[in-house]
């Protein structure tokens, strides 16, 4: 296989391309243990723990047939020090994926996993990473990962974060689609508002730190929209990823959340779910989103617009973005 990136999971500066043979070579590789793995664009190989002591080593890497697209999925798990403290705040992410997060100060983490195409018989490697330490571990046959930061620096290079659309909120320009709507309006101004909620209660019993609701106008298929003024560029796998979903008691509350990339005279929506709050499948969770942007997108300037529409009625149309953000491949 031609073109596949070699890498050092604990090295990053050591990398290589497999020729058009299949073939590689990295250098001035330490002694002692190494964890190896090769990375093609739908997928990654096992990873691989190599010792390497006096004398060169010969390696073969399997890539295995990709498999269909998988489901997006919420990964919850844990970071611990070597006592089995928790850490928080450090970063997490999945090995190929571009997905982050960080953990909270009691050391747990939720994860937004993408539908990429995964590989036959692989397991998610998840990562994490402190100011001072960092760890690894393979996703389990049962239970949550528990990443267990016990090596030292250097670490692996994490997904760059690029913007915070929830974080950024009052700066975007709010609309119903005919009028102009200011940050932070009254919760039962008719025509629809935007705000930030703290320590809300969620459908699904979680209690984020801070949320943004946008409640569109209060008539049937009403809307409300936000264009920030932030541009962006995107390259080839940028990733706008979200979970999405309704505040405790909206149990009329059905709606539409859709991301436009909007250039100009063009404009490109990259994703887009509709989540009524009745349903048993999504009313009682928080829902994982995420879209990669069009190849005519790439390198292009634009600018982002979150929306969401009402699917009938607006009653109850409690919806929130529990995160929403930009992630691309350092």
């Amino acid at each position: 296989m031609a073109g596949a990136s070699i890498e050092l999971l604990d090295l990053p500066g050591i990398a290589g391309t497999s020729d058009a043979n299949g073939l590689y070579s990295l250098f001035n590789v330490p002694y002692g243990e190494h964890f190896l793995f090769a990375r093609m664009p739908y997928g990654t190989s096992d990873l691989l723990p190599v010792i390497l002591s006096s004398q060169d080593k010969v390696v073969d890497i399997e890539i295995s047939t990709a498999s269909p697209l998988a489901p997006v999925v919420l990964v919850q798990g844990n970071v611990n020090d070597e006592s089995g403290a928790p850490v928080g705040e450090a970063t997490v992410w999945v090995l190929g994926r571009l997905t982050l997060t960080s953990s909270e100060p009691d050391g747990s983490f939720q994860l937004v996993v993408p539908p990429v195409n995964t590989l036959v018989g692989r397991r998610k490697v998840y990562l994490a990473a402190s100011q001072q330490r960092w760890g690894f571990t393979i996703e389990p046959d049962e239970g949550p990962p528990t990443i267990v930061l016990d090596r030292a620096l250097p670490a692996p290079a994490s997904p760059l974060l690029v913007y915070d659309f929830v974080a950024h909120a009052p700066e975007a320009s709010w609309r119903n689609g005919s009028t102009d709507l200011a940050w932070n309006l009254p919760d039962n101004d008719a025509r629809g508002f935007a705000l930030w909620r703290s320590d809300y209660l969620m459908e699904d019993g979680t209690s984020p730190s801070l949320a943004l609701e946008t409640h569109p106008q209060w008539v049937p298929g009403g809307t409300i929209s936000g264009l920030y003024p932030e541009i962006f560029t995107p390259k080839p796998g940028d990733l706008f990823v979200a979970r999405v979903g309704f505040i405790e008691g909206a149990a009329q509350g059905s709606v539409q959340f859709s991301v436009t990339f909007s250039q100009l005279a063009r404009q490109f929506r990259i994703l887009w779910s509709v989540v009524p709050a009745t349903s048993h499948d999504y009313g009682t969770t928080l829902i994982p989103l995420l879209g990669f942007f069009p190849s005519e997108a790439h390198g292009r300037p634009g600018q982002i617009i979150l929306s969401v529409d009402a699917v009938k009625s607006s009653a109850q149309d409690w919806a929130v973005w529990v995160e929403a953000l930009l992630i691309r491949e350092q």
